[in-house]
């Protein structure tokens, strides 16, 4: 195996982007040859203590600015995505659900609403009587 090939490859080896065809082939010339050992174990610590050459400003600003023009969402893809998407049954049989107990509980309450605005308009009104029944309950007013 050629040292230099594998030279090239030690930085993708290291953060594991490399097949794993690669990758076993790379751990068995590291266990054969010594230079290349050193090679990488001086990589690796150079890796890790952060020596490395970092990027300049104007290339950190520039690659931030790509990033973002790239992955910042657009109200109308965020619009049109959440028409798209799939609502789930139980969420729908909710929502049926919900809309039919607003069905039959709107005329009651809309009822009692309409009485106690019409004793709002008419304070000085006296209650209502039932005299057609002849239960004494249609009589308390109380």
């Amino acid at each position: 195996m050629d040292c230099v090939v594998i030279r090239e490859e030690l930085f993708a080896y290291h953060f594991g982007a490399c097949e794993d065809a690669d990758r076993d082939r790379i751990d068995e010339h590291l266990v054969s040859c010594s230079d290349c050992l050193r090679f990488y174990l001086a990589l690796k610590r150079r890796i890790e203590s952060g020596a490395g050459e970092k990027p300049s400003k104007e290339t950190r600003e520039r690659l931030r600015e790509n990033v973002g023009k790239k992955f910042k969402p657009r109200t109308t893809r965020k619009l049109t995505a959440m028409f798209q998407r799939r609502i789930p049954l139980y969420q729908g049989i909710f929502a049926v659900a919900v809309a039919a107990c607003v069905a039959l509980a709107a005329p009651s309450a809309l009822r009692i609403a309409q009485s106690s605005n019409n004793a709002a308009v008419e304070p000085g009104r006296e209650p209502r009587i039932d005299t057609a029944r002849h239960d004494a309950k249609s009589l308390s007013i109380f």
